[in-house]
């Protein structure tokens, strides 16, 4: 992956829906394993294209 690419990729939204997640995690008191496990899925959605780098992960869970 390019640095433009990357640089591009990670956008506000891209940040907050990586914190929302994180944040989930703790939540649910998953520990330290299942917050890198959480790391895990992120680069792996990344690596398929699937995770949201334009709309907020939040917005889809509360409606």
């Amino acid at each position: 992956m390019s640095r433009s690419f990357h640089s591009k990729m990670h956008t506000a939204k891209y940040y907050l829906n990586v914190e929302y997640l994180l944040e989930q995690t703790i939540a649910e008191n998953l520990g330290k394993e299942g917050i890198i496990e959480t790391l895990q899925e992120i680069g792996e959605s990344l690596e398929d294209g699937d995770f949201p780098i334009d709309e907020l992960l939040a917005n889809k869970t509360t409606k």
